[in-house]
């Protein structure tokens, strides 16, 4: 299952980008064990050669985004 952010509306797939929020110091000690499950997930998602090519160039660009999210906190 993915993400809401890319479920279609009235029946049309709408462009969207994944954009994890920010790590703040409040999220220091939860972050590592959340940001691990998501990259897994994404991993996942963009090894499943059931998904179409389109799909999962989205997976690939949003666990860039989740890489380069990790890297940054407030």
């Amino acid at each position: 299952m993915l993400p809401m952010l890319f479920a279609p509306q009235h029946e049309q797939i709408v462009e969207r980008e994944y954009l994890p929020p920010t790590p703040t110091a409040a999220l220091l000690r939860t972050w590592p064990a959340a940001g691990a499950l998501a990259e897994h997930y994404w991993t996942f998602l963009l090894d499943d050669e059931r998904l179409s090519e389109a799909l999962r160039r989205i997976c690939a660009r949003s666990l860039e985004t989740l890489r380069d999210a990790s890297g940054k906190v407030h």
